[in-house]
This record gives C-alpha cells, structure tokens and sequence, in this order.
C-alpha cells in the first residue's frame, strides 16, 4: 500500500529533528585507536545526495554492498545513496560469497576498498577470473574504490577488461564523502574533484604545508574518543570556529581541480641517520610490482628502510619454478637466498624513481597477509604500520644488522638490480 507507506514516511519525517545525533561512522584507526564521528541526519543526507549527482544514481541501479555499515563508505556510499536516489541494495554479509552473490543479483554499482579489487585483478592475472566483467554480473557500470591508495595496475587491469573503476577520497568526520571521480572525468592516480557543495584547498602554513583542508555541510556533530575500560569522552566539533577540517593528508590539486592524495602529513620514519622517510610513497612503489601483495615499510632508529614484504602466492610460485628452487614447504620457499635475491631485483626496478635516501635496502618476504585478526589491519584492510613493526620486530632488527642473515634480501642502493635480472622472468 504506497500512499500508507507515504502517510508513514511523512509523519515519521514531520516527528524527525534532521540535525540530531543520527549515526556514529568509526574511523579506522591506522595510527592510533579508533574513533566515533557523530552525524545528523541532515549532514548524511546531503553527503549522499551529492554523490548520487557524480554518478547519475538511478533507481534501476543494483548496489553490492559488503563492508560493515559502521564504515563510512557503505553507510553514506550504498545504503544512504540508495535511499536517496531509489535502487536497490544488496547487502552481502560474507565476504568469501561476494562473486557469487554477483551472480545471483547482479549489480550495476560495487563500492570497496583497494584490498578487495586487487583480489579481483590477481584472480585476472593467475587465469582464476576468466571474465572479469562477467564474474561481477555482467551489469557493472561503475567499480569506486576508497579508504586507501589503489594501485595503477590494478586500475589498468580493470579498464582493459571493460570495467570502470575509479576512486573517491573522504573522513569520517568529513560525512564521508569529500571528493569521487566517475568513468567519464577519471584521471589516473587522482580521487577526482570534490562533491558538489563540498570546498577542498591546500593548506599553506610552514608547519602544515601541503595538508589537505576541506569544508563541507556535511561535518560531524562530535567525536567519541576512547577512553580505556570507561565510557567514551564525547568532543563537540565546533565548525563555525574552525570551518576548514584539518585532514592529515597530504595532497595536491591539478589544473582540472582534481585532487591527488600524496601521504601523511605526520606519517614519517626516522632513520639512525637523522633522514626522514615518507613510508607510505615508498610503499606505494613497492605495491606497483605484481609479485608483492601488501608492503610495509619499517625504519625508526634503523640505519636504512627495511621491507616487510607478503607475496602474490602466484607469482611467487612461478618463480621459484623459474629458478629451479626445490624445496617442502612456502615458508622455505621464501628464506631460499635465490627467491631473497630475486626480491631484491624487484624491489631494486620498482623504486628507482624514488629518492635515494628513501629507497629500501632491506626486505624480507613473511607467509601470511597483515590482517584485522592480529591486530595489523583494520576492518577495512588498510595496513596498521606500528602493529606490523612490533610483531616482527626481532626479524626487522636482524634484517637490519651489516652481516643480515641470507632469508633477508639485500637491495642495491643505486637501484642496479633491474640489469642483473635477466635470467629469470618479471612476471609470473
């Protein structure tokens, strides 16, 4: 019965206060614990609207939704979006059931965060997804990943399979959409130009420069912050004293004003050596080679960056094919001194853009993904740094040492490696 579902709606939107306390959107927490974004419902709605108008949301679309809603991508991105523009939504609540789900309601829109398109692309490559547009349905007209920096090989690999995948960029306290591109605007390597009604400006004071600073309408109310055992400490956001959100990113914006992010403004490693390293570029470089499926960089008080380094299990197979290595078991197959040697030639191609002090010297490959269950990701796999450090700690000190033990690869510092490694195949 729509006109008493209407009658409903209207009475229960009459009896609304829109900017009361609606919801809390959690921030990952990747360099510190986790915190609550209070929200109205004013605030999200306007956040959704404006993203419904990049993409030309209809109600005919079909949207996958499969991260927790307690993220700020799928509560604003496909439930909020869906309900302000129609359509339908698919919400899948076990990951491991996602492609299946594609095929039993195939959708038209699929939000995620990198890690799950990469998953995508390395089953393309390995030969597991055949047809890349056919294995998410066959009706996608829009792949949008957030949360995280996504790899241009992985974008490459999608555009050659016909599928359109572009970024977004947003805070939880920002409500959370701040900037998204589309397939008719995309620029590589940029998260597209901001939501319409949102303001985006580098910031230009010395100690800050660089930073990101957005405006929006879409602001949170306050922020819950942990508190040990006790009840969360609430904090009032006061927008009109400090209208512009200081995000902690590092950014540029283009002549088109679309907005690149390059790093942390706070995120640095320092060496023994008094160098100051940006750990997340040199990851990003690192994450470009098909055989590394997640990098993290380690180097405070160290005399040079060392690699953390888990494999593309394909990839590396092949290669130890490739280099007639026989051994029992993965966890030989990465302490072999011939696979360390042949991450180091990698490691050597793929940073040689990369300033000289910032390039890794060290690197050591580990059997098995920082993940949410020992505490080095979050919920929505972006890599916890500090987290990973700490747990291998004793293997990055050894790593380190001048005589490294021989499952450590050593890289050429002048990045010399790309020539020596003719005899066995790049890729898989």
């Amino acid at each position: 019965d729509l006109d008493d579902l209407r009658r409903r709606v209207e009475r229960a939107a009459a009896a609304c206060d829109p900017d009361a306390a609606c919801a809390v959107l959690l921030s990952s927490g990747t360099t510190g614990e986790p915190r609550g974004y209070v929200h109205s419902q004013r605030a999200l709605a306007a956040n959704a609207a404006a993203a419904s108008e990049v993409f030309l949301s209809e109600p005919r679309d079909v949207r996958l939704s499969w991260l927790p809603l307690s993220h700020g991508m799928a509560r604003v991105g496909d439930l909020y979006t869906a309900l302000v523009r129609g359509g339908c939504l698919h919400v899948v609540g076990d990951r491991a059931r996602i492609l299946e789900a594609c095929r039993v309601h195939p959708p038209t829109v699929v939000l995620g965060v990198p890690a799950f398109f990469e998953r995508l692309e390395q089953g393309v490559r390995s030969g597991r997804i055949g047809d890349l547009a056919a294995a998410l349905g066959g009706r996608v007209r829009v792949c949008v990943s957030g949360g995280a920096a996504l790899r241009r090989r992985t974008a490459a690999v999608f555009a050659a399979r016909g599928v359109p995948l572009v970024e977004g960029y947003g805070l939880a306290e920002a409500g959370p959409v701040v900037a998204v591109s589309n397939p008719r605007i995309a620029r590589p390597g940029t998260v597209g130009p901001p939501l319409p009604g949102v303001e985006v400006r580098i910031d230009e004071r010395p100690a800050s420069r660089g930073q990101v600073l957005v405006r929006t309408p879409s602001r949170a109310l306050e922020v819950l912050v942990p508190a040990g055992s006790g009840p969360a400490r609430r904090e009032r956001i006061d927008a009109a004293q400090a209208p512009w959100l200081e995000t902690g990113d590092l950014g540029e914006l283009d002549a088109a004003g679309h907005l690149r992010i390059t790093g942390r403004l706070r995120d640095t490693l320092v060496l023994a050596t008094g160098v100051k390293i940006p750990p997340a570029a040199v990851e990003r470089a690192l994450a470009e080679d098909e055989a590394v499926a997640q990098a993290c960089v380690a180097g405070d008080g160290l005399p040079w960056p060392v690699a953390i380094v888990v494999p593309e299990p394909d990839v590396l197979r092949a290669a130890v094919r490739a280099l007639g290595v026989r051994v029992f078991s993965r966890r030989a197959a990465l302490a072999h001194p011939r696979v360390a040697a042949w991450l180091a030639r990698r490691i050597a191609r793929r940073q040689a853009s990369l300033p000289r002090d910032w390039r890794i010297r060290r690197a050591f490959l580990v059997d098995r993904p920082f993940d949410a269950a020992h505490g080095e990701a979050t919920e929505s796999l972006k890599v916890r740094r500090d987290r990973v450090a700490a747990h291998f700690a004793a293997r990055i000190a050894a790593a380190a040492a001048p005589e490294p033990p021989p499952w450590t690869s050593a890289v050429p510092a002048g990045g010399a490696g790309a020539a020596a490694d003719r005899s066995v195949p790049a890729g898989p």
